[in-house]
């Protein structure tokens, strides 16, 4: 739906269909057995960690049966402690009984008991497709320079980061204490460059912004990277090869799992107020050209277009002189 595509107020259609769904998720919680049925998992921890697999059946353990009562039938208790999964391996006949702690939704990386309230597009792991702008977008960008109203109510949501291109996006003063994941690209045009930076063409690293982002000591106008390659050690790159970074390890984009990220252009009205802060995508409630993003402490989230967004990955990091901390993940 446009509505939803725009971050549009939700028409009396999409709440039907949200409250239908949760509605749903209640009821098939509070049974015994099927209450998480048919959804796929990767598995987290334990023996089997990184199996894939889909729940089969679920029970309780004697300890949350002894634990919830009367609640036990009455489906009240949302804490899931105490579940067990029996789940299906991938490829496979082969069963495996696992602590509902253990797993995560396969697609998503929600806990199992909170992906109930997913859309079934995202439970099922359909990725959204990447359709063209309404015409009526594209029609008013031809006309030249917009009116604010219509700026607001037409965003150009597929234009590229401004500054991408030559690297002067990593100059923004709003990076402060913050890690930026970035990918190494055209290094082969760095004149009279080192075999060793060669070898880092396609690679991923990361900045660390205290106040802006850090820069080589000797003043040659390169950037700090740290991470990069098989040794990992901090090299010096021109900003125009240092690329931000948009899937994460498993090659999941953005808008496809909830990931941690950083504001680095602006949001779908052309705003910069939220740029060099931190925030998690709403994968449920994104598509593949507008955005989601929920801020720490759960209350505020905004919609950006898929480029002003940067991967930064959610790991506490301590140098000589800065201590970068994880940022608590919201409940979605």
């Amino acid at each position: 739906m446009l509505s939803k595509k725009l971050g549009l107020p939700l028409t009396p259609a999409d709440i039907y269909e949200r409250d239908r769904r949760l509605k749903e998720a209640e009821l098939k919680l509070a049974y015994t057995g099927h209450r998480f049925e048919g959804i796929n998992v990767n598995i987290i921890r334990g023996p089997n960690k990184g199996v894939h697999g889909v729940v089969v059946a679920d029970h309780d353990s004697a300890e949350r049966v002894k634990h919830l009562g009367r609640k036990r039938k009455l489906g009240q208790d949302r804490n899931a402690k105490g579940i067990m999964l029996t789940v299906r391996k991938e490829a496979s006949n082969q069963q495996l009984l696992v602590p509902i702690e253990d797993a995560q939704h396969l697609y998503s990386r929600t806990a199992v008991h909170k992906a109930l309230y997913l859309p079934e597009a995202v439970l099922k792991g359909n990725r959204p497709k990447r359709e063209p702008p309404p015409q009526v977008v594209d029609d008013v960008y031809l006309q030249g320079p917009l009116e604010p109203a219509s700026q607001e109510h037409h965003p150009k949501l597929d234009m590229p980061l401004a500054g991408e291109g030559d690297g002067t996006w990593v100059r923004a003063p709003e990076f402060r204490d913050v890690r930026i994941d970035v990918r190494l690209s055209g290094l082969n045009t760095i004149p009279k460059v080192s075999d060793k930076i060669l070898k880092l063409e396609g690679h991923n690293g990361y900045l660390l912004a205290v106040d802006g982002v850090e820069w080589d000591k000797s003043n040659n106008g390169k950037i700090v990277v740290r991470g990069a390659g098989k040794t990992a050690v901090a090299v010096s790159i021109p900003p125009a090869c240092v690329k931000p970074r948009r899937t994460d390890d498993d090659g999941h984009r953005l808008n496809e799992v909830q990931l941690r990220v950083v504001v680095v252009g602006p949001d779908q009205v052309g705003s910069t107020a939220d740029k060099g802060k931190y925030g998690f995508t709403v994968p449920a409630r994104s598509t593949a050209e507008l955005v989601e993003v929920q801020f720490p402490g759960g209350f505020l989230t905004g919609h950006f277009p898929y480029a002003s967004l940067c991967l930064a990955k959610n790991i506490a990091i301590q140098t000589l002189t800065h201590n970068f901390v994880e940022t608590p993940v919201p409940a979605m």
